[in-house]
């Protein structure tokens, strides 16, 4: 009987161990996720800061959220933006024109 309560003791243990490191596992997927928001909402906050003909430069492999984010506030605030690439130096260029 001994062994028995010893492995329950062992097994719950092992459940507190599984759980804490659950919860240190979704701490940080939370914290990457509140990162990842507060980029994107600069990116956001750069192009709704932009005057007419005013450039700003983001790293390309920000190239797809870029686009999509310059063609919906440009939709939604009746602006229009235009992005190029450079592959080169490795950005992609947003311009306000209108």
């Amino acid at each position: 009987m001994f062994i028995f309560v010893n492995i329950q003791f062992v097994d719950y243990l092992h459940f507190v161990y599984l759980c804490t490191i659950k919860l240190q596992i979704k701490y940080q997927i939370s914290k990457k996720m509140e990162e990842n928001v507060n980029k994107r909402g600069f990116i956001k906050q750069k192009l709704e800061s932009m005057e007419v003909g005013e450039s700003y430069e983001f790293p390309i492999e920000k190239l797809m959220t870029v686009a999509a984010t310059a063609s919906n506030i440009g939709a939604i605030t009746r602006r229009n933006y235009s992005t190029a690439r450079n592959r080169e130096r490795g950005i992609v260029s947003v311009t306000r024109t209108a």
